[in-house]
């Protein structure tokens, strides 16, 4: 769910480190996700005591999409400099998009299938709605998409893959002022989530070209630990002004990339290899997950189940291996690029 969702892109030997490291932060950013949506759908289902949601909701929800769009920063400019703007738009459209569109109409279908016993039902009606620009959890497609899109206007500033020093931080003030400007209504639902998050997204692109993190020293990480401890403990406790969040979003984004870097180094190799594969299966863990978690949590009630630790262990848990065996299922019958996991 970076430039490329699920499959890195070739890279040299000499840059072995960082790839690990990045998919690494994608797997461990993937199962918050999951997390998350599961956290919400049991909550809905009238589970979770409200403090107790909103104590882990708000937590989970200051950082972790933030950290995909800075994945996809660290490794779109890049492949827009080798791409030709036809090539880069039609790879957008195919594993943005096409994704999109396809599990839209896949999930509704399952919903509408469950009927009543859905926490949200709906009817054929609904069927009808249009897929763009992102419903449900697949609005991150959509705001990436224009995201990437957007960035193809900045091309002329990028010699030999990388921007210019002053376009680079100008870019970075610029999506910040964007971030706090009001939008009319149909304007925002078109591309106000892009904006909100414009700036982790250049985030990522100013690290890919200033600093790289698996670079930093174990004092770095050690302070980059502390700050992301203390920023998460008091994040339901700052006050709610949108420079403070804005602020507080990015500071955890960049912490929890820089704990990634370093957990690749430090994890033993069996461990280290399993988020890599959970990182490069991402696409298909977001695509799917909230499909296994619902039905594992109809399934639960349906058999009398209703301990809020059942209802999380499982749904948590289909929700990532799930996926994996569709995925791994796709690849074997060739469909993986028809589901859009690829």
């Amino acid at each position: 769910m970076s430039d490329h969702p699920t499959v890195a892109d070739a890279r040299p030997p000499t840059a072995r480190t960082r790839s690990e490291w990045i998919d690494t932060a994608k797997g461990l950013a993937i199962l918050l996700v999951v997390f998350g949506h599961a956290w919400r759908g049991i909550h809905e289902a009238g589970l979770v005591p409200p403090a107790l949601f909103h104590a882990v909701d708000a937590r989970i929800y200051a950082f972790h999409m933030p950290v995909f769009f800075a994945l996809s920063g660290l490794l779109v400019a890049g492949s827009l400099w080798r791409a030709t703007p036809h090539h880069f738009t039609a790879s957008r459209l195919s594993r943005l998009i096409w994704p999109m569109i396809l599990w839209t109409y896949l999930f509704l279908g399952v919903k509408l299938a469950a009927g009543s016993v859905a926490n949200q039902p709906i009817t054929m009606k609904d069927m009808l709605i249009l897929p763009i620009p992102g419903h449900l959890h697949l609005w991150f497609l959509w705001a990436l998409y224009v995201l990437h899109m957007g960035l193809l206007l900045t091309r002329p500033l990028i010699s030999r893959g990388r921007y210019l020093p002053l376009a680079l931080w100008g870019m970075m003030i610029a999506t910040i002022a964007l971030a706090f400007m009001p939008l009319p209504d149909v304007l925002y639902r078109l591309i106000g989530p892009a904006i909100q998050n414009a700036p982790f997204f250049v985030l990522g692109i100013v690290l890919s070209q200033t600093l790289d993190l698996s670079t930093l020293g174990r004092g770095g990480r050690l302070g980059a630990l502390t700050a992301f401890v203390l920023v998460v403990a008091v994040w339901p406790f700052l006050p709610q002004w949108p420079a403070v969040l804005l602020g507080g979003s990015l500071l955890l984004t960049w912490c929890f990339l820089a704990i990634c870097a370093g957990l690749a180094q430090n994890l033993s190799p069996q461990l280290t290899t399993w988020l890599t594969r959970l990182g490069l299966a991402s696409m298909a863990i977001y695509l799917a997950h909230t499909i296994f978690s619902a039905t594992m949590r109809e399934v639960l009630f349906a058999i009398g189940v209703s301990g809020l630790g059942w209802h999380l262990v499982l749904g948590f848990g289909i929700g990532v291996f799930g996926p994996l065996v569709l995925l791994r299922v796709a690849q074997r019958s060739g469909a993986a690029w028809l589901l859009g996991f690829q």
